[in-house]
């Protein structure tokens, strides 16, 4: 389970890397030629990855909670680790290899400066489309887009933190990590019920309506609570200057130097 989540988050650092250097380098580089080559990976783990979620909270009231529901993950569970196992062994490692090629050229040559600035004009604007969803916190769809905002703000702190490490930088990391992890609980949750309506439609979910009936309930309740504190913790969070700390590290001598 752990494997597969790490998986997709290594996956999601590489997109928000590439992301940036198509960016720093005024989109000379391309970076959907490598999105194409990991989407397929990425999205087949993640059905796996989900069922794995939907176990973990299904234990969570009970091991003997809804039994039917609970083969009807295993058999799924079967399905798409075989779906994994074979796109793993399809992925093709010298078409990453050649696709490298250009992308390491690409970030040699790109100034250190330029790539501070831009490295924190990519995070003040995703920090500013976070701001801009705070109010809509009722669709689902919102919500899930302040996640992907955020981790993308997480992963591009991790290498800020790496590359010139401050205190500055990891205190908005640290704050960051809790905000997503507190988001990713919710969108757990949110996958999970979505998964219950589904099955609770379907001719064996008739079969254990009132069963599955008391665990939407139970989880629909935790959803709308974690939604509330969701947005005050949204609000603390934008209402520190971020700003003038990413300021602060784009503007370190550092970067006057060949180190990058």
């Amino acid at each position: 389970m752990e494997d597969i989540h790490q998986l997709r988050v290594f996956i999601k650092r590489i997109r928000t890397v590439l992301s940036l250097t198509q960016i720093v380098s005024d989109e000379v580089f391309n970076k959907k030629p490598h999105f194409q080559l990991f989407s397929p990976l990425f999205q087949i783990a993640g059905v796996l990855r989900e069922i794995h979620m939907n176990e973990a909270l299904l234990h969570e009231v009970g091991s003997d909670t809804i039994p039917h529901y609970r083969n009807f993950l295993d058999n799924n569970k079967g399905l798409a680790t075989a779906d994994l196992l074979a796109e793993m062994e399809e992925f093709d490692f010298s078409a990453l290899e050649i696709l490298n090629v250009p992308l390491l050229e690409k970030m040699n040559a790109l100034p250190n400066q330029k790539v501070a600035e831009q490295t924190v004009a990519y995070l003040t604007g995703k920090l500013d489309k976070v701001a801009s969803l705070i109010n809509m916190l009722n669709d689902n769809q919102k919500v899930h887009k302040i996640r992907i905002h955020l981790q993308n703000i997480r992963a591009a702190l991790r290498l800020m933190h790496d590359l010139n490490p401050s205190a500055e930088i990891e205190k908005i990391q640290r704050d960051t990590t809790l905000l997503t992890d507190l988001i990713g609980r919710w969108h757990d949750i949110a996958v999970f019920l979505e998964a219950l309506d589904k099955y609770a439609a379907s001719s064996d979910g008739e079969k254990v309506e009132d069963l599955l009936e008391n665990v939407i309930d139970q989880f629909s309740k935790e959803k709308e609570s974690i939604q509330v504190e969701i947005g005050d913790s949204l609000k603390r969070y934008l209402a520190e200057d971020r700003k003038k700390p990413l300021l602060t590290w784009a503007e370190s001598p550092y970067f006057d130097t060949d180190l990058l």
